[in-house]
C-alpha cells in the first residue's frame, strides 16, 4: 500500500490536472481523483518502470471518468471551464483571461483530442505513454494531438472567450 501512496504522492498533482481537463468541473475532478486514488490503493501496482506505473495510475483515472460519464449520462461538450492556476496573482486580469481562454478552448475540443492534449501538455506524458494509457496506436495519438492543438489555436485566435458567471449561494 505504501508503494501506491508513494506513486500518488509523486504524480498526484499531474493526475489532478488530467482529471480537471477531462471533467471540466473542479468538483467532478476532485471526485475523480479520489476515486482513482481509492482504486489505486486497493489494487496491486504493476511491476516495472516508473513510466509503466504512471501509465497505470492515469489509466485508472481515465476509467473512473468513463464510469462517471456512463453513470451520470453527462452530455459531452457542455463543460464550463473556470480554472485558474493556483498560486498566481489573481489581480492580473490579462493573465486570468488568458488562462480562462485556454481552458475554454480545451473544453471545446472533442473528448478524444482533449484527452490526448491533456496527457501530453498538462501531464507531460510521451506519445508512447499516452498510447499505452488510452490503448491507441502512437500515430493516432500524434494526429489527435496535432488536430487538438490546431483547433485550440484557431479557437484562441478567434477570441471566443465566454465571460465567467459566478454561482450565487
Amino acid at each position: 500500500m505504501s508503494e501506491q501512496r508513494d506513486l500518488l504522492a509523486r504524480h498526484g498533482a499531474a493526475l489532478h490536472r488530467y482529471a480537471r481537463a477531462l471533467a471540466g468541473d473542479p468538483d467532478l475532478a476532485r471526485d475523480l481523483w479520489q476515486e482513482a486514488a481509492a482504486r489505486a490503493l486497493a489494487a496491486r501496482p504493476p511491476r516495472g518502470t516508473e513510466a509503466e506505473a504512471r501509465v497505470w495510475l492515469f489509466r485508472i483515472l481515465r476509467n473512473a471518468f468513463l464510469d462517471a460519464v456512463r453513470h451520470a449520462r453527462v452530455a459531452r461538450g457542455h463543460r464550463a471551464a473556470e480554472e485558474v492556476v493556483p498560486g498566481r496573482d489573481r489581480s492580473t486580469g490579462e493573465a486570468v483571461l488568458a488562462q480562462v481562454a485556454v481552458a475554454q478552448a480545451l473544453a471545446r475540443l472533442p473528448e478524444a483530442q482533449r484527452e490526448v492534449v491533456a496527457l501530453v501538455d498538462l501531464a507531460g506524458f510521451s506519445y508512447l505513454e499516452v498510447a499505452a494509457t488510452l490503448g491507441l496506436p502512437k500515430g493516432t495519438v500524434m494526429s489527435r494531438l496535432a488536430r487538438g492543438r490546431a483547433a485550440m489555436l484557431m479557437d484562441l485566435s478567434e477570441d471566443k472567450v465566454v465571460p465567467l458567471r459566478r454561482k450565487l449561494a
